[in-house]
């Protein structure tokens, strides 16, 4: 089954966003494309919603899967 979202570790927030705003669409470059997601908070928490389910489909990335994420900037992640 392919991810339908994506949770953002409390710790990732609070170390890399103290200081800034979230932003409400990140780009993810992953496989030389540029992705688009949007986030939302959830409850208590920050998920990738709309454009993780594509990104997921089209580059196989099911539940099981292990994901590491490099901060380019504040709207940039390298997958």
């Amino acid at each position: 089954m392919f991810h339908l979202l994506q949770v953002i570790p409390d710790a990732f927030i609070k170390k890399f966003y103290k200081k800034h705003t979230l932003n409400g669409t990140y780009q993810i470059l992953a496989a030389g494309t540029r992705w688009n997601v949007e986030y939302a908070k959830i409850h208590n928490c920050y998920a990738f919603t709309d454009g993780w389910p594509t990104l997921c489909e089209r580059l196989k990335i099911f539940d099981e899967d292990v994901l590491i994420f490099n901060k380019i900037d504040n709207v940039a992640f390298q997958l």
